[in-house]
């Protein structure tokens, strides 16, 4: 598919670069770590969770999705999801 004819599907830029944070974040588990763990190794065990999801996705230009992830966070659930599991 051409670029170009991704936006048949979607209303624009935004909503692609959306669909692409979810699709991507919506695997992370996001069940709080270990509560008995220092604050240190729970924040760990998130980013690793984090990190594994972008690495599983190699279709997916990893550098290109941190600033997505950063950009969308306010409006994507896979993002509040994740921030809200450390809690």
């Amino acid at each position: 598919m051409s670029t170009t004819g991704l936006y048949r599907y979607v209303r624009d830029r935004e909503e692609l670069e959306r669909l692409v944070v979810e699709l991507v974040l919506g695997a992370v588990d996001t069940g709080a770590p270990d509560p008995a763990a220092g604050w240190r190794e729970r924040i760990t065990v998130m980013v690793r969770r984090m990190r594994d999801a972008v690495g599983a996705h190699p279709a997916v230009v990893h550098p290109a999705l941190v600033p997505l992830t950063i950009a969308h966070r306010h409006h994507s659930p896979g993002v509040l999801r994740w921030s809200e599991g450390y809690w």
